[in-house]
C-alpha cells in the first residue's frame, strides 16, 4: 500500500535521461520587452504585480491576498521569487479549490483552514499521463510504491529514500533564515510532501522527486549549467504549462489595472502532449528575495 501526505492518491513520476532538464536559472530577467517607463514589478493593493512573465507590453500577473486568500503573504513566507519564481497564472479553480501557479510550484488555498499551501503538482502530471514525457525529456525519476501498512510506516520508509546527502539537506532546510527557529522534518514534509522516488542519476545531475517538488543535485559541469554541488528545484509550474496541464485563460497575462476573475481549469489537459526532448521554458528566475513569517503546515490538495 502507498501512503501519501494529506492526499488519498498515490504519488507518481518518471525517470531521468536528458541533461538539459528544467531547472532554476540564477539569471536576472532581461530582454522581456517591458513597456517603456514601466518597472518589471511593482506593489498593488494587497500584493504585488509582476511583468517578468507577462511577455511584454506591460502585462503580467498579480499575486495578492484579495478575497481573504493569502496567496501573496504565503508566497513571501515561502521565500518569494527566489524560492518559487515569478507567477505564471491568474487564480484558477480546479477540483473545487482555488490555485495560482508560479514557475516552481502551484499555491493552493485551503478554505477549511484559511491558509495557502503548495499543491501536489507532480500528481497532476501523473494523472494527465505525462510521466513518459517527464521521463524522456526532463530526467525526473519514476515514483515508487512503499509497501507500507500505515501512514507512519510510509513516512519511515520514504524518508529513508533521502540517500543523497545534499538533496536531503536541501529538503530539510527551512526556505529562509526567518523560518529556521521552528523548522524540522514535519515542516519539510508539509511544505514539499513526502519523497516519491529515490535519487537517480540523469546526465550531469542526480534528481529526486517529491509530491510537490523535485530537486536536482548537479554533479558534473558543462557550459551554461549550475556549478557542481548546486541544488536546484525543478520548475514544476512551467512544466504544467509545457505539458498543457495548465492552459487557457488561466495563463493569459493581464494589465495591472484589469479586473481578474477566477477562471476554471479542467482536470483534463489539452489533447496534445509533447513527445520530443525540449529545452526548458524561457522564463527568468531571479537570484534573490526575502522571506518573513513561517508558512502554514496545513495539508496539501486532496
Amino acid at each position: 500500500m502507498v501512503w501519501l501526505l494529506a492526499t488519498p492518491r498515490r504519488p507518481r513520476l518518471t525517470l531521468p535521461v536528458l541533461l538539459m532538464a528544467t531547472f532554476v536559472l540564477a539569471l536576472a530577467p532581461s530582454g522581456l520587452g517591458f513597456a517603456q517607463g514601466l518597472p518589471p514589478d511593482e506593489p498593488v493593493s494587497g500584493g504585488h504585480f509582476y511583468r517578468q512573465t507577462g511577455g511584454g507590453g506591460g502585462l503580467g500577473f498579480a499575486l495578492t491576498d484579495a478575497d481573504g486568500m493569502p496567496f501573496w503573504s504565503t508566497f513571501q513566507q515561502l521565500g518569494g521569487t527566489a524560492a518559487l519564481g515569478y507567477p505564471i497564472s491568474r487564480r484558477f479553480v480546479r477540483d473545487g479549490f482555488t490555485y495560482q501557479a508560479t514557475q516552481v510550484g502551484v499555491l493552493q488555498y485551503r478554505p477549511d483552514s484559511g491558509t495557502v499551501v503548495l499543491a501536489n503538482i507532480f500528481e497532476w502530471l501523473e494523472q494527465a499521463g505525462r510521466d513518459p514525457w517527464l521521463q524522456v525529456t526532463k530526467g525526473i525519476p519514476a515514483p515508487l510504491g512503499d509497501g507500507a501498512a500505515s501512514f507512519e510506516e510510509a513516512v519511515v520508509i520514504r524518508m529513508g529514500w533521502l540517500t543523497d546527502e545534499a538533496i536531503k539537506q536541501r529538503y530539510l532546510a527551512p526556505p529562509s533564515d526567518a523560518l529556521a527557529a521552528g523548522w524540522g522534518q514535519n515542516q519539510a514534509m508539509q511544505l514539499y510532501g513526502l519523497p516519491a522516488s529515490r535519487p537517480e542519476k540523469a546526465g550531469p545531475y542526480i534528481a529526486q522527486r517529491f509530491q510537490r517538488i523535485a530537486f536536482q543535485h548537479w554533479v558534473a559541469t558543462a557550459p551554461g549549467l549550475p556549478a557542481i554541488g548546486t541544488i536546484t528545484p525543478v520548475l514544476g509550474g512551467d512544466l504544467l504549462k509545457e505539458a498543457a496541464v495548465l492552459s487557457g485563460l488561466a495563463i493569459v497575462p493581464h494589465a495591472i489595472d484589469e479586473p481578474v476573475p477566477v477562471v476554471g481549469q479542467s482536470t483534463t489537459p489539452a489533447p496534445r502532449a509533447p513527445t520530443a526532448p525540449t529545452s526548458p521554458p524561457a522564463t527568468p528566475v531571479p537570484p534573490a528575495a526575502s522571506a518573513p513569517a513561517a508558512p502554514s503546515t496545513a495539508a496539501a490538495d486532496r
